[in-house]
């Protein structure tokens, strides 16, 4: 009954209602933003936007936020339609191939982690290497996340999502925040849509007591299924670095109203992996509340 009125009021099926814990006796079902309310917002605001291209291409990102001087991984080739490219986009001899170890391979429009793919050395490119005989593609540096980190899950560099707001005078807030951790269903990702968990941040860096898998995956988890770490004693390093990069780097995309961020941790700080200009609403208010509230709250100055 609640899932009908739901499609009623807001012209969608509501797929997260067992993660949002509506399915629980006396949960608040105004408190939480409908997806699609969410994105027709979010459209009407950055529609006129001029930097969209910047998130959305990811090999003009990096050329921006290197520009910038913000730290994110680098990239060293392109890939078209088969053919190796430098970042002049000249022939890359095949040999030099060689001596490169550890990289992504990323279509260079993409999102939800798919056709990424993790190349170890030369002899593992030369197998995959059909798969990027079509379409235009990055090879990006890996980022060696910190032995921290590492602890949750070695298996993919677990990124954190922060989700910045910019107001019409310039200044930039955190809006919600969120640690994406791999797990053994998602490989060497640690996308939400392949199998991994989110857990929400406290605004210490902590981690809150329940990570969630996306429906179809699992439900919630007060450790993570293969180290057997329980959030909740969980700190992440560097994190008020972070979140000084993220505000930091929103102030570069002035024409875009909210950036989700892609945070890795290494050793020696943050790194940002990418921006996002539609993040998507579900995983923050799984991982944390609902944030229907908040969200207009914020987006008001710029619907009048």
């Amino acid at each position: 009954m609640d899932n009908i009125l739901w499609i009623i009021k807001y012209q969608e099926y509501n797929s997260h209602y067992n993660a949002y814990g509506l399915d629980i006796k006396g949960a608040l079902h105004s408190e939480y933003l409908a997806n699609r309310s969410y994105v027709l917002s979010q459209r009407k605001i950055i529609k006129n936007s001029k930097q969209v291209k910047l998130t959305n291409d990811k090999l003009i990102f990096f050329r921006y936020m290197k520009a910038c001087g913000i730290p994110t991984p680098a990239v060293f080739a392109v890939i078209i339609d088969g053919k190796i490219l430098d970042l002049n986009f000249q022939p890359v001899d095949m040999e030099t191939l060689k001596e490169r170890k550890n990289y992504f391979i990323k279509p260079i429009r993409g999102s939800l982690g798919s056709g990424i793919e993790q190349i170890h050395d030369f002899e593992e490119y030369c197998k995959s290497k059909e798969n990027f005989m079509k379409g235009r593609f990055i090879v990006q540096e890996s980022v060696t996340q910190h032995s921290e980190m590492n602890k949750l899950n070695p298996k993919s560099v677990n990124t954190l999502r922060l989700v910045t707001i910019m107001d019409k005078n310039g200044e930039v807030s955190l809006f919600s925040r969120l640690l994406r951790i791999g797990t053994s269903k998602s490989g060497y990702v640690d996308n939400w849509a392949k199998g991994s968990l989110i857990v929400g941040i406290t605004k210490d860096g902590g981690l809150k007591k329940y990570g969630f898998y996306q429906p179809g995956f699992g439900t919630k988890e007060q450790m993570h299924p293969d180290s057997k770490i329980e959030f909740e004693t969980f700190k992440i390093p560097y994190y008020s670095q972070a979140e000084e990069a993220v505000i930091r780097a929103h102030k570069f995309f002035y024409d875009m109203y909210s950036v989700g961020w892609d945070v890795a941790i290494t050793e020696n700080g943050c790194v940002i992996i990418e921006g996002n200009n539609l993040w998507h609403i579900n995983g923050s208010q799984t991982a944390n509340c609902g944030l229907k509230k908040e969200w207009y709250d914020a987006v008001k100055m710029y619907q009048a």
